[in-house]
């Protein structure tokens, strides 16, 4: 093997360890700022999660779990409209993404698009993969009787 092609190998293995170490640290950085934007969510300190989520969404714009975190901090805010299209994204993004389609069916269930509420409600509960079906079921009764 001729030195340039010897060094043509080495510069293309060089480069997709680079490209995956910044894939690699990317990641770890969109999960560091939606960690600390979903505790101060908790917390109610909205300016500062808001902050980190959208550095978390600007690192990873596909991120599911970032975008449903968007849709409960506009939720809590009381800004439906991007509230929905944060939820929206997220189930687009995990196709069975039962707690975004839980938070999407309460969003719904405050509107008083009850049944479509109860789509994303039983759609949540027949995830066998979700862990706390009881949530949706029971948001699901209480939309239900909100409607009677």
């Amino acid at each position: 093997m001729s030195v340039v092609a010897a060094s043509v190998v080495v510069a293309v293995l060089f480069s997709g360890c680079t490209a995956q170490k910044i894939k690699k640290d990317s990641a770890i950085v969109a999960q560091s700022h939606l960690e600390l934007g979903v505790a101060y969510l908790d917390q109610g300190r909205m300016d500062l999660s808001m902050m980190h989520l959208e550095m978390a969404l600007a690192v990873e714009p596909s991120g599911a779990e970032i975008h449903y975190a968007l849709a409960l901090l506009h939720l809590k805010r009381g800004e439906e409209q991007q509230s929905e299209q944060h939820f929206l994204r997220s189930m687009r993004e995990r196709k069975s993404y039962s707690e975004a389609q839980n938070g999407y069916g309460v969003l719904l269930c405050r509107q008083g698009r009850v049944e479509e509420a109860a789509i994303y409600f039983q759609l949540a509960v027949s995830n066998p993969g979700y862990i706390t079906p009881e949530i949706a079921s029971e948001n699901e009764r209480v939309c239900g009787e909100e409607k009677t």
